[in-house]
């Protein structure tokens, strides 16, 4: 409907179809899926999860080589389509889906839509830039969006906001409020939510079940106050919550004890995708022990219900940690790790109820095998018992 004019735009076809894809599946309402919409749930739950497992990862790492590059560079740093075809990668797909994510939060969503088929409208069946776009949505609001877009669409590499929360020392005052505030290494604005947790009796979801307690809106950076909430302090304060802004999340330490020893606790899994992705950030910055990452999987893998985290955790655990973080001593070791947990999933979906996380898990045991003998037993079989079948 609407084409860019050079190359130097693409994100203007590709973040918003990456976008656009999760979000319509986000909200739309099929036959088949009308029963869960009428009690009210979303007809497909996890469809921002598998986006912040599997795809916004490929826009962190992307983002942090030598080789990176605006979301929308200069036109001058795309001279001919050779050089467009390079930018065909994490950054013009995920990390633009997820700045336009951001933008959405910061908008809200009824000035971002008036803002993008005031575009459409005027520019349909033609062409258009950058520059048309940013005019189309300041003509919806008040906020500068001009402003966002140098901050976000012209600059490269990835914020990084810690969490540091504290109570009031006095003897009169503990237990009675708590203060966060969020740093930001980095240099753009970020909308986020703050979800807090407390420990609760049931223990049903896992080992320590964890109960919501709050969830606020804070803009980053705010004034140089901290954010005071009544109450004592929370069990666990997690940053970003609803994964709406591209940003490395580094929760305080207290929360991250918490955490790791409580994720499968958590009661949402977008929760616990923004949780594991943190995790996974920090290993790769060499913050957070692998061997650590590995305890947490086996702890509270065997317990998940999302299939997009289960698959993105083994495939981090995998690939990433017993391939090349760990020291080849230690290697055998995380691969026992794995293989024992896969054979935990693969015991839990016996019965037939979750085929895709069975698949998973055998894919993954596979993978991570170093003794062949349940590898040769399923290759003579043909099928794994309880299915699936080897094609």
């Amino acid at each position: 409907l609407v084409t860019l004019s050079w190359w130097d735009d693409i994100w203007l076809n590709e973040s918003f179809a990456e976008y656009m894809g999760y979000q319509t599946l986000t909200e739309a309402i099929l036959p088949q899926a009308l029963n869960s919409v009428r009690a009210g749930e979303a007809p497909f739950p996890d469809t921002w999860v598998e986006f912040g497992v599997a795809r916004k990862g490929w826009g962190y790492d992307a983002d942090q080589r030598p080789s990176t590059h605006p979301v929308a560079p200069d036109p001058e740093a795309v001279p001919d389509t050779a050089s467009a075809l390079l930018n065909f990668d994490g950054i013009s797909y995920a990390k633009g889906a997820s700045a336009l994510r951001q933008l959405v939060a910061w908008l809200g969503e009824k000035d971002f839509l008036a803002g993008i088929n005031t575009h459409f409208a005027r520019h349909k069946f033609a062409n258009a830039t950058l520059a048309d776009f940013i005019d189309n949505l300041a003509s919806a609001t008040d906020r500068d969006v001009h402003a966002w877009a140098e901050q976000w669409l012209r600059t490269t590499g990835v914020d990084t906001l810690t969490a540091d929360v504290h109570e009031p020392t006095g003897p009169t005052e503990a237990g009675q409020s708590w203060a966060l505030t969020v740093e930001r290494d980095g240099s753009r604005p970020h909308r986020i939510t703050v979800a807090t947790f407390d420990h609760a009796l049931n223990t049903q979801a896992g080992p320590g079940h964890l109960a919501p307690r709050d969830r606020f809106e804070l803009d980053v950076p705010g004034d140089s106050a901290p954010t005071v909430r009544t109450g004592r302090r929370p069990a666990l304060v997690v940053l970003n919550d609803g994964d709406f802004t591209y940003a490395k999340i580094r929760l305080d330490p207290a929360s991250w004890d918490t955490a790791l020893g409580h994720l499968s606790a958590i009661p949402d899994a977008l929760t616990r995708a923004v949780i594991w992705n943190a995790a996974r950030d920090m290993v790769r910055d060499g913050e957070l022990d692998p061997a650590r990452y590995l305890t947490a999987a086996r702890t509270h893998l065997p317990y998940e219900s999302d299939l997009a985290l289960v698959q993105g955790v083994l495939a981090f655990a995998g690939g990433q940690i017993a391939d090349r973080y760990v020291t080849p001593e230690a290697c055998p070791a995380a691969l026992a790790t794995l293989t024992d947990l896969c054979r935990d999933l693969i015991r839990r979906t016996e019965d037939g109820s979750h085929p895709g996380l069975r698949l998973t898990a055998v894919r993954h045991f596979i993978d991570a095998a170093t003794q062949p003998d349940t590898l040769q037993a399923w290759l003579t079989e043909g099928t794994v018992h309880g299915g699936p079948e080897l094609d």
